[in-house]
């Protein structure tokens, strides 16, 4: 699935270096650097007192490292790479407990002591819609939330599907289709994800599923995050419109 082992050699036509981490509530963040003050180091400072739950303001000081096995190329960006970083505590006081990935590192290595190897294949469940509408203008009473998708009876000028039909529709009643596949061609292209499947689910306004290839809990983590980056990026520059 992805090299190891072995040195990346970063093309020059990368500009630009992206260490992505996730905080403890499972929010993905990023460090952006120019790619040839990162080349040697391969890591970037982090003031872990502002990520929720990482660490106090007198123990701030982080750095996170980034995992080579885990490189790819942004292909909306080419001039952008990223890795999944590794966060440390600053002054070479190890690793950070609460790092997400840490955890999953010990989880599978206590698991491996007792003899055990886990091996994870989560069936990665989201909607697309064209937009949220949120209505703030008495936020003392209510905050209202409008969901607008060219899949419903209220926006589209096809025919819908009745609610809860939409479980393997095929088109022209996935009106997601084109959006969820360049999602499904751009990790497997891009990112090293072998993507075993993708379909319309069963809600008739934009429920997606995409399977990925099973592996063990770190790198079935990492592939969910990245799933998450790539789909959100991708609905964003090819959005539908009504």
């Amino acid at each position: 699935m992805r090299p190891s082992g072995r040195t990346i050699s970063i093309p020059d036509s990368v500009k630009w270096i992206e260490l992505h981490f996730t905080s403890v509530t499972g929010k993905l963040h990023r460090i952006t650097c120019l790619a040839d003050n990162f080349k040697g180091k391969h890591q970037g400072k982090l003031d872990g007192s502002s990520i929720e739950g990482f660490s106090t303001i007198d123990k701030s000081d982080l750095i996170v490292k980034a995992d080579e096995s885990t490189f790819a190329v942004i292909p909306w960006d080419k001039e952008r790479a990223r890795f999944i970083g590794k966060v440390y505590r600053g002054y070479d006081q190890g690793r950070l407990e609460r790092d997400p990935r840490y955890i999953a590192e010990r989880a599978e290595e206590y698991l491996k002591s007792l003899g055990y190897v886990s091996y994870w294949g989560p069936e990665v469940e989201f909607f697309i819609f064209d937009k949220v509408i949120i209505d703030m203008s008495r936020p003392e009473y209510k905050q209202a939330y409008e969901v607008v998708t060219c899949e419903s009876a209220f926006y589209s000028t096809n025919i819908p599907f009745r609610v809860k039909g939409g479980y393997y529709v095929h088109e022209p009643m996935d009106k997601i289709f084109k959006v969820r596949h360049e999602i499904a061609k751009t990790l497997t292209k891009y990112f090293n994800i072998l993507i075993e499947a993708h379909h319309h689910e069963v809600a008739a306004a934009g429920q997606c599923e995409i399977d990925f290839k099973y592996d063990n809990l770190v790198r079935t983590a990492d592939n969910v995050q990245t799933l998450k980056y790539v789909a959100r990026n991708i609905a964003t520059l090819q959005q539908t419109h009504i």
